[in-house]
């Protein structure tokens, strides 16, 4: 029998957590993490600015959520369809939703 699933194979459930939190301990216990110190040295305005500039890039994943592009498409993946939009509709449209908002509000939901 090869490959597939078998019983007691690879890495047992929390290993790794174990591992990077034995890691962050010793860490802790030997000063500064590297995250603080990236940001002590982007701080530290007698540093050169490249230095600084270096530190804040490699800072900066740890401390803010990468951006992702996103696809926009209409049904089923096709092009987008537009439409004009005349000053009825929007008022057409404005109005169901005061309708909808208020009896929202009026049954307390």
């Amino acid at each position: 029998m090869r490959g597939g699933r078998r019983e007691g194979a690879g890495r047992k459930p929390g290993s790794v957590s174990r591992i990077d939190a034995e890691a962050r301990k010793r860490a802790l216990a030997g000063g500064m993490m590297p995250l603080d110190y990236m940001l002590f040295v982007m701080r530290d305005e007698s540093r050169e600015d490249n230095v600084r500039l270096d530190a804040a890039k490699a800072a900066a994943p740890y401390c803010h959520a990468r951006l992702s592009s996103t696809e926009v498409s209409g049904p089923n993946k096709g092009p987008i369809e537009t439409m004009e939009v005349t000053d009825e509709m929007r008022v057409r449209a404005l109005a169901a939703f005061i309708a909808k908002t208020r009896v929202k509000f009026s049954t307390g939901l």
